[in-house]
């Protein structure tokens, strides 16, 4: 078999090792193959795989990262929750492991009260990244806790991977944080600070003005189908003309 994989003769190195696994079926033959369709860009056929070593070790760590990799990209949500949970059942250590897409693929699936508990377990760990921060600003935010959403944010403005978009979003939910408590005065002064230049400078976070409505507020939604959060802040007519006639903010 390695001689056809060191000719690049992919598709003949499979066909040996298939034979291999009717004589053996072995961990170490279905890695070899899931490799070979790693190589031939066949995902699925190598998860297939990464999946029947499970069923022979149980508790490989490497294969199941593997699996939960495939899982999530491919938004098989209630997959990474049963696998996630099955991973940390082997060894409770492995749970700082898979935090991130359990607690992502819950609120994927809807699960807002436990996808805010291990939301939580992942930000005890002081993690550095930005998304922990930016999500519980976002959720808190939809509970009205709008001094602690800013406190998250401004946590999320020294992510280490934090890049020019994710600092666009902190800057749009500040400014709906401040509508959404109607402290116009901070909400002017992050305008001005920000250099804003629009509301409209995010696909997934949208203002929506709105004539009838009576109080600012946020509808969230996690969606599944796209793998990303829209958060729609809807604002009264009025306050945009009070942001004109007081401060003078004219906000496109």
């Amino acid at each position: 078999m390695s001689y056809y994989y060191n000719e690049n003769d992919i598709e003949a190195a499979l066909k040996i090792e298939d034979k291999i696994i009717e004589l053996e079926y072995k961990p170490e033959h279905l890695a070899s193959r899931a490799m070979l369709y790693e190589s031939l860009e066949n995902r699925s056929k190598a998860y297939d795989d990464y999946n029947r070593i499970i069923e022979l070790t149980e508790c490989d760590l490497e294969y199941f990262i593997k699996i939960l990799q495939y899982e999530f990209e491919n938004k098989m949500y209630e997959k990474v929750i049963e696998n996630s949970h099955k991973l940390i059942a082997c060894d409770k250590k492995n749970e700082s492991i898979v935090l991130d897409g359990l607690y992502t693929s819950l609120f994927f699936c809807n699960d807002i009260a436990n996808g805010n508990f291990f939301l939580n377990k992942k930000l005890e760990l002081n993690p550095d990244n930005f998304n922990p921060y930016y999500i519980k600003a976002i959720i808190l935010l939809k509970d009205e806790q709008y001094e602690r959403a800013l406190n998250y944010l401004d946590l999320a403005l020294k992510a280490k991977d934090i890049n020019k978009e994710n600092i666009t979003s902190v800057n749009l939910l500040k400014l709906g944080c401040y509508l959404l408590k109607e402290d116009y005065d901070r909400f002017v002064d992050c305008w001005k600070i920000a250099n804003i230049k629009s509301l409209n400078d995010n696909l997934n976070f949208i203002f929506l003005e709105n004539y009838n409505a009576e109080k600012v507020k946020i509808n969230l939604e996690f969606n599944r189908n796209e793998g990303i959060i829209n958060s729609t802040i809807i604002v009264p007519t009025k306050v945009f003309i009070l942001l004109k006639e007081k401060y003078g903010l004219i906000i496109n």
